[in-house]
C-alpha cells in the first residue's frame, strides 16, 4: 500500500524509544540500544534463543492445518550488524527458527529471514537510501505483527500464527532525497513487495508503486508537506483484475513534547487515499495520532490510533481500517525487564462488505539477566480474528482465538564492538 512506502526502511532501524535513559549493565541482553557518539561505528552482534511453548486454540478447530495446540520446542539464532562511517551507514540482518511440535501429529517447522537497509550522503545535500528484505515460512499470520525490529532475534516459537501454508515474502524500497535549502526538502521513493504461496497460486499478492514529496518545516513542531504517490496491487492471482491505490498527500506533520507533562510527546499525521477499480473510485482520509510518555529513566507508555487503506497478502480486497494500540515497556530494576502490549481494530473488507473484519490480541514479556549475555524469559500470547461470512480469500480462516505460554533462556554475545569517538578539541 502507497502508505507503508518507505516501512521496510523504518522497520529496520533501532527503537529510539530504547536509547533513552541509563540502560543499565543488562542492556544488550534486554534489546536496549545505549546512544553513540561516534562518527565510525562497526557493532557485530550473536543472538540466540532457545525454549518451549504451549498453545491452546479457544473454541473449535475451523481447519485441518490450523497449528496444532500443545506443547512445541524451539530455537531462533541470528546475527545484526552497524555499520558507521563518513557519510554512509549499514544495517543488516539474518536469522532463522527451527520448530518442533510435539504430540500425535509430530512435525518440524523452519523459517528464516534476512534483510538490510543502506543509506549514503552523496552530498551535505543529497542522500540515497536502500533496503530489502526477503523471507521464508511455513506459517501464514491473518495479520503483520503491530511492531517489529529487525535487528532483534525474537522468541521462538511462531505465536500469532493462524495456519500452515508455506510462503515466501520479499519487499524493497529505494529512495533519494534532496535538501536543497534549510527548511525544505524534496523526496522520491520505488517500492516493491511480494508474498507468494506455493500451494495456494490464486493467493499470491504483489505491490508496486511510486512517491513523490515535498515537505517544508514551518517550526521545530510542524511540518507541512505536499506529495503524490501511485500502486499497483494484484491481490487475487495472476489472472485477475488489480487496484490502483493513490495518495494524494497535501496536510501536516505535527509533533510537539507537550507541556502539561513532562517527556511526553504527540505527533499527528494526516493523508488522503483514493482507490480505484473497474472505473470506480473510493476517497478515504486516512491518519493517526500517536502519544507517548517517558517516565522513571528507562521506562515508556506508548498509545496510538490509526486509520488506513491496507492490501495485505491473502485477502482478495482492500481492507479499511480503524486500529488502536497501546504498550508499556521497561525496567523493573537492573536484571528484570518487562513488556506488553495491547491493540484492536475493525477494518470493512472491500468496497460493499457491510461486516467487518474484527481483530484484537495482547502479549507480555518478563526477562531476567543471569549474567550480562544469558538470561531466562517468561511470555504469554492471545490474540483473536473474526471475518465476516462473505468474505474472499482461499487461505483465510473464518475466525480464530488462540492463546499461547513460552518459557525459555536467550543469549546475547557481541562479535566486535568498535566506536571512534572524536577527540575533545580543547
Amino acid at each position: 500500500m502507497i502508505v507503508r512506502l518507505g516501512v521496510a526502511a523504518l522497520l529496520l532501524l533501532p527503537p529510539a524509544a530504547f536509547a533513552q535513559g541509563n540502560p543499565g549493565p543488562f542492556a544488550g541482553l534486554f534489546g536496549r540500544t545505549p546512544e553513540r557518539t561516534g562518527r565510525e561505528l562497526t557493532t557485530l552482534v550473536f543472538r540466540s534463543a532457545t525454549g518451549v511453548e504451549a498453545t491452546q486454540t479457544l473454541g473449535d478447530r475451523i481447519s485441518d492445518d490450523a497449528l496444532p495446540d500443545g506443547l512445541s520446542a524451539g530455537g531462533q539464532a541470528g546475527l545484526s550488524l552497524d555499520h558507521l562511517r563518513d557519510r554512509w551507514q549499514l544495517l543488516a540482518y539474518g536469522r532463522g527458527n527451527l520448530q518442533q511440535f510435539l504430540g500425535e501429529r509430530a512435525f518440524y517447522a523452519v523459517s528464516y529471514d534476512a534483510g538490510g537497509q543502506t543509506s549514503v550522503k552523496a552530498t551535505n545535500r543529497l542522500s540515497f537510501d536502500f533496503s530489502g528484505r526477503a523471507s521464508r515460512s511455513p506459517f501464514f499470520q491473518m495479520l503483520p505483527p503491530a511492531s517489529a525490529d529487525f535487528t532483534q532475534v525474537i522468541l521462538p516459537g511462531a505465536p500469532f500464527a493462524a495456519r500452515r501454508i508455506d510462503n515466501d515474502a520479499m519487499e524493497a524500497v529505494a529512495g533519494v532525497t534532496s535538501q536543497y535549502s534549510k527548511r525544505s526538502s524534496l523526496s522520491g521513493w520505488y517500492s516493491w513487495r511480494e508474498t507468494r504461496f506455493r500451494n495456494e497460486r490464486s493467493s499470491d499478492f504483489s505491490a508496486r508503486g511510486a512517491r513523490v514529496q515535498w515537505r517544508r518545516r514551518m517550526n521545530r513542531d510542524l511540518t507541512a508537506r505536499v506529495g503524490y504517490g501511485r500502486e499497483e496491487i494484484q491481490q487475487r492471482g495472476a489472472d485477475a483484475d488489480g487496484f490502483t491505490h493513490e495518495l494524494i498527500d497535501i496536510g501536516v506533520d505535527y509533533l510537539r513534547a507537550l507541556s502539561v507533562a513532562r517527556r511526553t510527546s504527540l505527533a499527528v499525521l494526516t493523508e488522503t487515499s483514493v482507490l480505484r477499480e473497474s472505473g470506480r473510485r473510493r476517497y478515504r482520509l486516512n491518519g493517526g495520532v500517536d502519544l507517548q510518555h517517558s517516565f522513571r529513566r528507562t521506562w515508556r507508555a506508548a498509545v496510538g490510533v490509526h486509520r488506513a487503506t491496507e492490501f495485505l497478502p491473502g485477502f482478495a480486497q482492500p481492507l479499511f481500517s480503524d486500529v488502536g494500540r497501546a504498550s508499556i515497556a521497561g525496567l523493573l530494576n537492573n536484571r528484570m525487564s518487562f513488556h506488553a502490549n495491547v491493540s484492536g481494530g475493525q477494518s470493512q473488507i472491500g468496497f460493499d462488505t457491510p461486516s467487518s473484519f474484527l481483530t484484537y490480541s495482547g502479549d507480555a514479556r518478563l526477562t531476567v539477566a543471569a549474567t550480562r549475555r544469558f538470561g531466562v524469559f517468561a511470555q504469554y500470547v492471545y490474540y483473536h480474528y473474526q471475518l465476516p461470512a462473505d468474505a474472499q480469500g482461499a487461505i483465510l480462516l473464518p475466525n480464530l482465538s488462540r492463546q499461547s505460554v513460552s518459557i525459555g533462556v536467550q543469549t546475547w554475545f557481541p562479535i566486535v564492538n568498535r566506536e571512534k569517538v572524536p577527540r575533545d578539541p580543547r
